[in-house]
């Protein structure tokens, strides 16, 4: 006999207007442009959607509970078991949501590459960046912009996280992207409106102390990060290639002669560090290239003898020797 599906029940919208009457702690709204192109997707490999936005608010929400455990989370927890702790109560896990809302608007018109860009783009960037086929460009946006607002529940019974989320995102405003390969510069976010503190003053409430070290990827006072400035007026597309050809430099140093012998023999070829960040930055007119170690507790060696942070330290001094403060 033939079946039929009832209807189901219509859901009320959730508005920002709602949520706000019902005491949720409202940060933002904040407006964000891109500085350099977004390697985005979808359901389709390599193919943004844009039906569904550009930007999604998963994503972001993703990214804040990254720079979350990068900064409060590296400050406040000493093992991963604390940091889930204290992690899980704010953003959720897979058996009860976070108390974090991202609502998430584009305010841009994002524009695919033309013939003449993706002529321009040079080739080399797939090896450099990002595993892609050849001339596959089709998942690259220039001109993107979206305005980012946060709620946050109060819970009774739970402490504050209001600040910690304010400190989240503004590691993300200064030191995050969106998008693939975002730590090597593609889809660097900057936030235009309100402007964030400079990096030199929020440093010391976003880094843990010195000689704190956690077992995942954070901000460290011992490893502050290093800018050098390329020009009052430079492109995406100048930006993101400045950016390529430094990491080919960096991962290539031991060919360039600057170092011993016995230097060579430690660090073979590799000489990346997997939490460094690379990106453009826009300060008072000015664009700056900014390399951003990571800190990181790890004793394992790798098949040189070398730790972690003496990767890091590496990695520092190469940026020295090439103007970078």
């Amino acid at each position: 006999m033939p079946r039929t599906l009832p209807s189901p029940p219509a859901i009320p919208a959730i508005t920002l207007a709602g949520l706000k009457a019902h005491q949720h702690v409202a940060l933002g709204p904040f407006t964000f442009q891109l500085l350099t192109p977004l390697f985005g997707g979808g359901s389709t490999p390599r193919v943004c959607a844009e039906a569904d936005g550009i930007v999604h608010p998963l994503q972001i929400r993703g990214l804040l509970r990254k720079w979350w455990r990068a900064t409060a989370g590296a400050q406040r927890c000493r093992t991963v078991v604390d940091l889930r702790a204290a992690e899980d109560p704010i953003w959720g896990n897979a058996t009860r949501g976070g108390r974090v809302l991202v609502q998430v608007d584009s305010t841009g018109t994002p524009r695919a590459l033309s013939t003449g860009e993706r002529s321009r783009l040079p080739q080399s960037h797939h090896e450099r960046l990002f595993p892609i086929p050849r001339g596959d460009f089709d998942g690259v946006r220039q001109q993107v912009q979206f305005q980012m607002t946060l709620l946050i529940e109060p819970k009774p019974g739970q402490p504050p996280c209001d600040k910690e989320v304010f400190f989240a995102m503004t590691a993300f405003g200064l030191f995050g992207g969106i998008g693939s390969r975002w730590r090597r510069g593609t889809g660097a976010v900057h936030c235009a409106k309100p402007g964030l503190p400079p990096v030199e003053r929020a440093w010391a409430g976003l880094a843990a102390p010195t000689g704190v070290r956690r077992p995942w990827p954070h901000l460290s006072v011992d490893f502050p990060p290093v800018f050098k400035a390329v020009g009052a007026a430079v492109s995406a597309d100048a930006c993101l290639n400045g950016l390529v050809n430094l990491i080919e430099d960096l991962r290539a140093y031991r060919h360039t002669g600057d170092c011993s012998e016995e230097f060579i023999s430690k660090r073979g070829k590799e000489r990346f560090p997997s939490a460094l960040i690379l990106r453009p930055v826009v300060a008072a007119g000015q664009v700056f290239q900014m390399a951003l170690p990571m800190a990181m507790a790890s004793d394992r060696r790798d098949g040189n003898g070398w730790t972690y942070d003496e990767a890091l330290r590496d990695a520092v001094e190469f940026f020295r020797e090439r103007g970078y403060k």
